[in-house]
């Protein structure tokens, strides 16, 4: 335990008589952390959280693909004719949903500012979501 203190205390007194390696060694280590602290908080939500629905393990997201499209890592939204023919013979899933979100951009002549506006419109009730159809949030 002696040989602990002394080495701090030796750490110590070198750290002192060069102030400004310390100060540039103390704010690379707060960097690190916050940067190593913001990237996990990410990944936790975007990953590692369970989705908000019960049974979110269960869920799934279908879409359609053309058989002669180049690049299948894009696939392609479905009609709302396909959706209505899928959501009446569906026999592998519980439910069926769909969703449709889009922007816009507001302005606002009384304040002289934009804003950025989401759009999410679920197009069917889903068990999994407990949604009603058409809502707008």
């Amino acid at each position: 335990m002696t040989t602990l203190l002394q080495d701090l205390r030796y750490g110590l007194r070198t750290l002192s008589k060069s102030p400004a390696f310390t100060l540039i060694a103390l704010l690379t280590l707060a960097l690190g952390i916050g940067a190593n602290t913001a990237i996990f908080s990410i990944v936790n939500a975007v990953l590692l959280k369970p989705l908000p629905f019960p049974e979110s393990d269960r869920l799934l997201y279908v879409t359609s693909a053309f058989s002669k499209q180049q690049d299948v890592t894009r696939p392609f939204a479905i009609s709302y004719p396909d959706f209505l023919d899928w959501r009446a013979d569906v026999k592998s899933f519980s439910g069926i949903a769909s969703y449709h979100g889009d922007s816009v951009t507001l302005w606002f002549p009384a304040t002289s500012s934009l804003s950025w506006v989401r759009r999410l419109c679920l197009d069917a009730a889903s068990p999994a979501t407990k949604r009603s159809p058409g809502r707008e949030w």
